[in-house]
This record gives structure tokens, C-alpha cells and sequence, in this order.
């Protein structure tokens, strides 16, 4: 097992500041394609077309792409945002662990394995752009591989319960287990015991976040 996990641990001993930058890189490509040849004007048109008027969606496109370098200066700090909240969960997963590990090294961990998830939206972006038909919004914002949302409808289901649903997906199990695995290296326990705290930490931490999100869309209509 320790020969297997070795073959992941190059990555870890990048630099973080040179991994940070290629993580908004990777996303800023995927952003590029989702922008541009995933969510056409076409697809924005098929979907919205019967609920708002031809010049207003046509004068909202144009807005969005005017104003696409905002989307695109935002991705270090929502990326930053993302990193800090896990950190502050596994900060107290370790606390109650009585596992003496810093701030910063806890930062290093969460944000080594949020890699999966900008790699994963990457390959999404690839196969709506060159591998399938995009025919509506609904088609790239809650087809999402391996999620319990993709065993439903999600256009005919309540909106409220579709943000639950694709967020419950195989790879948050995943990134659990390359939280463990990073916290394995840095305390030199076994990975059971860390996995262990990091499905405590983080997972409970994931449960909070998607009970404020459910809190927030049935009490103030946030169409998710």
C-alpha cells in the first residue's frame, strides 16, 4: 500500500504556491471552454428562450461576455475561499485528534487535494465540448459523474434538492481519502486513522454546508 501511495507523493511536494497557480490555470482553461464552446448563446437560447424576451437574453449575453473577465479574476479567491473552509475542518478534526500540525501545513493538504476536483471539472468541460450535445443549462450543470443526481430527473425535481444531489458524488469520497493520505505523510499515523479524521472532519464539515445551502434555498428561493 505504502508503495502505491508513494507514487502520488511527488505531487504533494510541489510547491504550493507553484501548484496553487497551476490549479487556477487548469480551472481558467476549463472556465475558457465552459464559456465558449460548452454554454453557447444557442444552448442559453433553447433553455431560456420561452421564459425571457429575445432582446432582453440577447442583451444579457452580451453583458456576460463584456464582463467574462470577471469570472476569470475570481478564480483564485473562490479557489482560495473553497481551501480555507476544508482547512478550517480538518484544523479542528486534528484539534480533537490532539494531532500537533499547523495551520499552513493543513492549508498544503486541503489544497493538494482540491487538485481532483479542478482536474474533474476540466474533463467535464472537455467531453461537453468535443464528446456530447449540450442541449440545455441542465444538461452541464447537474450532469455530474458518479453523483446521485444522475439516477434522477433533475429538471422535473424540486430545485432545492438538486445542489444536495450532485455535490453527493463518488469523488467527494475520493478527495476524503487524498485528505487522509496527505495527513498520513504529515503526522505519520496509519491512513485508517487518518481517514478516519478526515471523514470526520471534512464530512461533517460537507453535512453543514449542504444543510445552509438547503436552509437558504427554501427560505429564500435560491434556484440552484
Amino acid at each position: 500500500m505504502n508503495l502505491v501511495f508513494g507514487q502520488f507523493k511527488f505531487l504533494y511536494q510541489v510547491d504550493k504556491r507553484i501548484y496553487f497557480a497551476l490549479l487556477c490555470g487548469i480551472n481558467a482553461l476549463a472556465l475558457y471552454l465552459k464559456q465558449e464552446s460548452v454554454l453557447t448563446d444557442e444552448v442559453y437560447f433553447r433553455t431560456l428562450g420561452e421564459q425571457i424576451a429575445f432582446e432582453q437574453l440577447e442583451k444579457a449575453l452580451a453583458m456576460r461576455k463584456s464582463n467574462d473577465w470577471m469570472f476569470y479574476s475570481a478564480i483564485p479567491l473562490q479557489l482560495l475561499f473553497k481551501v480555507f473552509l476544508v482547512t478550517i475542518c480538518l484544523n479542528i478534526g486534528t484539534l480533537f485528534a490532539n494531532y500537533k500540525i499547523g495551520f499552513g501545513r493543513l492549508f498544503k493538504i486541503a489544497l493538494w487535494a482540491e487538485g481532483l476536483f479542478v482536474v474533474i471539472e476540466l474533463l467535464r468541460m472537455i467531453w461537453f465540448a468535443y464528446f456530447s450535445t449540450v442541449e440545455s443549462l441542465f444538461d452541464v450543470r447537474y450532469n455530474y459523474p458518479l453523483s446521485v443526481i444522475s439516477f434522477f430527473d433533475a429538471e422535473t425535481m424540486a430545485s432545492w434538492l438538486r445542489y444536495p444531489l450532485v455535490t453527493l458524488n463518488f469523488f467527494e469520497l475520493l478527495f476524503m481519502a487524498l485528505i487522509a493520505l496527505a495527513l498520513h505523510w504529515e503526522v505519520e499515523k496509519p491512513f485508517k486513522t487518518t481517514l478516519l479524521i478526515s471523514g470526520a472532519s471534512y464530512g461533517i464539515g460537507l453535512l453543514v454546508w449542504l444543510v445552509f445551502i438547503l436552509f437558504i434555498s427554501l427560505n429564500y428561493v435560491v434556484f440552484l
